[in-house]
């Protein structure tokens, strides 16, 4: 078993050759192996080794018992204990989480806390070979992808799992070769839990038909785990060189789902996947899904998140000669001045010449309304602001952002769409300069 754990363990490269590892010990068989095989490891390797124990005061003087018998342990093996406690059921009820959900926020955030106190580099947890079983059996039920498959891993950040390769036997025989003792939570024996039932009924039939089981589905996990991999790897070169619609839709739906994933700001499920595929598969040239935590958004080209609705515009505001303002929602700076016309018209549209005789009352700046209209001049057209913003492939979102200028005779401009024929000035002409820079 020690030989299994050692190999396991550098092929993942979990143990350090200094410094400190905390070891999450809650006293029964798994993780008092644990301790013992870390601290054994410890002194070949040249780290050292400090144990953490949770109290989740869910057993009363059960739990009480556990934390005595871990304190006693590590004191005789000279392993430093840091204890902590905090009542589940009280936290679980308060934040509206399950009790498990809650226990395991509370635990691993109190790991975190010791780790980060004493320097550790490393928190490791004693899961094994059949903890692995039933958590595949577990994600197999309630239906799953490739990554529940993939089990428990065997690294996550600074959590290591050395015991991930070997068997509960295997551990059981371990501790008793060794005459290292461990106490049993009596809520392992309840079938109350679905884990606890698979435990009890459905691995020990498996390995009627496969004695082997554990190290079956050790085999299927290095085979997903490959497959898994590679296609992250493809995912990550596609953002790599940048995403568009056009590829995502070109792209086979295993890469596709695993880029979308990738860039969603929060977890999605395989059905929030599946809805943001199709908008991006339906053709339309923008369209948006709402998910939990976020919105999915198709604009043209460009797949993006946002955690909020499309932005609400700006407040409009009066130009008139000398304005000089920042407009901090348009990320523009406008400027107004009067002076004599002595330039050929503007076809940027950045900036605009409004002939002072043209113009019909004061100007006003603001966002766009439903049936706008603007003649362009120099096109000869009048068509709404709206069919101009989707020639010119203006996104939806962006669109209340876009300045329109009005007078008391409608909208004569629009930045970056055009000016009415009505108030551009000539050369020679008295007129309004109105320049917009980003800022």
């Amino acid at each position: 078993m020690l030989k299994k754990t050692v190999s396991f363990a550098d092929k993942y490269g979990m143990l350090p050759d200094s410094g400190t590892v905390l070891a999450a010990v809650s006293g029964g068989a798994d993780s008092m192996c644990l301790l013992h095989v870390l601290v054994s490891l410890g002194k070949e390797r040249g780290f050292q080794v400090q144990a953490a124990h949770f109290n989740h005061m869910l057993r009363g003087r059960e739990a009480d018992r556990d934390e005595r018998f871990v304190l006693e342990q590590c004191e005789k093996i000279g392993v430093p204990c840091h204890v902590g406690r905090e009542d589940v059921l009280k936290y679980a009820k308060g934040s509206g989480m399950g009790t498990e959900e809650a226990g395991r926020k509370l635990r691993y955030d109190f790991f975190y806390r010791v780790s980060g106190e004493t320097g550790a580099s490393r928190i490791a947890t004693a899961h094994n070979g059949d903890d692995n079983c039933e958590t595949v059996i577990m994600n197999l039920l309630r239906g799953t992808g490739i990554n529940g498959l993939c089990g428990i891993p065997p690294v996550r950040g600074m959590i290591i799992r050395p015991l991930l390769a070997v068997s509960r036997a295997e551990i059981e025989t371990y501790l008793s070769d060794n005459g290292i003792p461990h106490v049993e939570d009596s809520t392992n024996e309840s079938d109350d839990y679905t884990r606890n039932r698979i435990r009890h009924s459905v691995i020990p039939a498996l390995k009627e038909i496969n004695p082997g089981l554990t190290d079956s589905v050790e085999d299927m996990i290095k085979l997903l785990s490959a497959d898994r991999d590679c296609l992250d790897d493809a995912a990550e070169g596609v953002l790599s060189e940048g995403v568009t619609v056009k590829k995502l839709r070109e792209l086979p739906e295993a890469v596709a789902s695993r880029v979308v994933r990738k860039l969603a700001p929060a977890g999605m499920s395989r059905v929030q996947t599946e809805s943001v595929l199709r908008l991006v598969k339906s053709g339309e040239a923008s369209g948006s899904v709402d998910l939990t935590a976020c919105r999915a958004v198709v604009e043209y080209d460009r797949l993006y998140f946002t955690d909020c609705d499309d932005p609400g515009g700006f407040e409009p505001f009066g130009i008139y000669d000398g304005f000089d303002r920042v407009i901090p929602e348009l990320g523009l700076r406008f400027r107004c001045r009067e002076q004599w016309c002595d330039r050929k018209f503007n076809k940027s549209f950045n900036s605009f010449m409004f002939k002072t005789e043209g113009l019909c009352g004061t100007i006003t700046v603001r966002p766009r309304k439903e049936g706008d209209r603007l003649t362009v001049a120099g096109r000869n057209v009048t068509k709404t602001l709206k069919k101009l913003m989707i020639e010119e492939r203006i996104p939806p979102s962006r669109r209340s952002l876009v300045p329109v200028f009005q007078d008391d005779g409608g909208v004569i401009a629009a930045l970056g769409l055009g000016q009415d024929p009505r108030t551009v000035a000539g050369t020679g002409d008295r007129a309004l300069f109105v320049t917009a820079e980003e800022v």
